[in-house]
């Protein structure tokens, strides 16, 4: 229990150094007498000590009319005060009568404050050391801005030395430092990010100090984090990688790793597929040409696998997917406060690729402005991320892919003509699944075993009457409509895959299996039907190029052929 009592001073001197002397002495005898703990403190304020030193006490400064609040801990501290209180009430100088016993006194409370002194002085240069094996600069000032410690440190990482400085007024050796606005205002300046000499990233925290309310200085400590800021760099780049390779993992693509894993034997495909082997032996762009579906991405992971770069990186960029405002800073990167809400550095697609493969598909989404930087980096091989003005050079293989008629775009001036000459370079045609039906039996066989080996159920047979609706169905969507139909197909079948676990539009096909009609049960000549074909092709396409890729010939072939009919 602590108890406390207001004493007034009286003695004319206040407490002094002689009745400092008189009054621990008195109280050390009373805390014996009564084992209690006592402690001073002025009236109205928060600094409280014990009654056991008569330097300590000495520093408190009382005068007389002055207040002190005496306080004790301990189950005797009433009697314990009442003497406390009636020794220092008075004039205590008065009790000071017999000189030997003052002289006892002083000598002992001497003894005492050297001993404090010493150890004052040992916790100094403890605390000196300490100082110095702290890896951040210190540099503490007083009110007046005058520099009166910097640590070992704080000389390394500004390149100074301490008798240099010590002694100076900050303001004249360090201008523009941050702790001068601590200093003038007489308040703490944090996190303050300086660059020193452009080399180096230092963080700044400098805390004014007070003591009794009064203003005394400002300490400063320094913080070293260029080799921090580049170790976050490297962390962050690579946590954009991980966060990019999860992702795909997350996605459960299967995704085949060679040319042999691409499911089909039809000479359209075998011719792509051969082009695409040769593309992959250089470093040359490719262009993939197809519909949607029919396996683009595919064969440009295959490219990627048989190349010299399948170590590097397979960067899959759908431009069509990502929003128009936001495609330019996911392929580049932008700078921390690129714009708004961009906290902190992102990598880039670019970036992410190097030393690898990026593959742009749906190229043909990209807008006109967008493409004059696509077209930069491929042809200064070197990027700006957005906000930045540094360039950074890229070592990639790029693959790009569309179902759009690039072509028609360019004439329309809606793609960049330079662009599509820069990455048309290698062009890969890839066959739509209707012009290829005799690999449809190879596709369902494929995706029956993968996805009930993917479900952990057992293989099913799929009936000749099934198998023959889907040769005659025309496959807008191609073999990812194939592979989703597959698997609904699975999903409603009990035992055996049949005509019944399709949707309407399937069973709906006409069972009429000629292609050919006959002109009163007699044939024609197979040029009356190549113009026919060609005639009805041109019609519905409008253009040679879509002729050419739905007959699954060239489009040299379609426009020589127009011109032989007459078309």
């Amino acid at each position: 229990m602590e108890v406390t009592r207001k004493i007034l001073i009286m003695n004319k001197k206040g407490i002094h150094a002689r009745t400092a002397a008189m009054i621990v002495s008195f109280v050390n005898n009373i805390r014996n007498k009564y084992n209690v703990k006592t402690y001073i403190k002025k009236d109205k304020t928060n600094i409280k000590i014990p009654i056991s030193s008569m330097l300590a006490l000495t520093s408190l400064r009382i005068k007389q009319g002055e207040t002190i609040i005496i306080s004790c801990i301990g189950e005797k501290c009433e009697s314990a005060l009442d003497e406390i209180e009636n020794y220092i009430s008075g004039q205590i100088d008065q009790k000071m009568d017999d000189i030997e016993e003052l002289d006892k006194v002083l000598e002992e409370n001497t003894i005492n404050i050297t001993s404090e002194l010493e150890s004052i002085k040992e916790i100094k240069d403890k605390f000196g050391s300490i100082l110095n094996h702290i890896n951040d600069g210190i540099c503490l000032m007083d009110n007046k801005g005058i520099i009166t410690y910097v640590n070992t440190a704080y000389e390394k990482i500004f390149k100074t030395r301490a008798e240099d400085i010590i002694g100076k007024n900050v303001k004249n050796v360090y201008p523009n430092r941050p702790s001068i606005k601590a200093l003038d205002e007489n308040i703490n300046i944090l996190n303050v990010v300086m660059d020193e000499n452009n080399d180096k990233q230092i963080i700044s925290n400098s805390n004014s100090i007070f003591a009794n309310g009064v203003f005394k200085g400002v300490l400063t400590t320094y913080k070293d984090v260029t080799d921090l800021r580049k170790m976050m760099y490297n962390l962050d780049k690579a946590r954009e990688k991980i966060k990019y390779y999860e992702e795909e993992l997350d996605k459960k693509n299967n995704v085949h790793e060679a040319f042999n894993f691409i499911i089909g034997k039809s000479s359209l495909l075998k011719e792509a597929i051969a082009m695409a082997f040769k593309a992959a032996k250089t470093s040359a762009t490719v262009m993939i040409r197809g519909e949607s579906g029919t396996g683009k991405e595919l064969v440009a992971k295959a490219i990627h696998e048989a190349s010299k770069r399948k170590k590097g990186p397979f960067i899959k960029v759908n431009c069509a997917a990502i929003p128009e405002n936001l495609l330019e800073s996911e392929l580049f990167g932008y700078e921390k406060g690129a714009f708004t809400g961009a906290l902190k550095r992102k990598i880039g697609k670019f970036e992410l690729a190097n030393e690898g493969t990026i593959f742009l598909d749906e190229i043909g989404e990209i807008n006109y402005n967008l493409q004059a930087k696509l077209l930069r980096a491929i042809q200064e091989k070197e990027i700006e991320r957005l906000g930045g003005n540094t360039p950074i050079k890229t070592d990639i293989r790029i693959i790009a892919a569309t179902n759009r008629n690039l072509e028609e775009m360019v004439s329309d001036n809606i793609f960049r003509e330079d662009l599509y000459y820069r990455l048309n370079v290698i062009p890969i045609i890839l066959p739509p699944l209707r012009n290829r039906k005799g690999d449809i039996p190879l596709l369902v066989e494929h995706f029956i075993e993968k996805i009930c080996n993917e479900e952990n159920i057992p293989v099913k047979n799929i009936s000749n009457e099934a198998l023959k609706y889907l040769e005659e169905y025309s496959w807008p969507g191609n073999i990812r409509e194939l592979e989703n139909l597959i698997m609904r197909a699975i999903a409603l079948s009990e035992e055996e895959i049949d005509i019944n676990s399709f949707p309407t539009f399937i069973k709906s096909i006409s069972k009429n299996k000629n292609l050919i009609n006959l002109k009163g049960n007699d044939l024609a000549t197979m040029e009356e039907y190549d113009r026919e074909i060609i005639k009805l092709a041109l019609e519905k396409h409008k253009s040679f190029n879509k002729a050419a890729k739905a007959l699954g010939l060239t489009h040299r072939t379609i426009s020589l052929k127009a011109k032989k009919y007459n078309l």
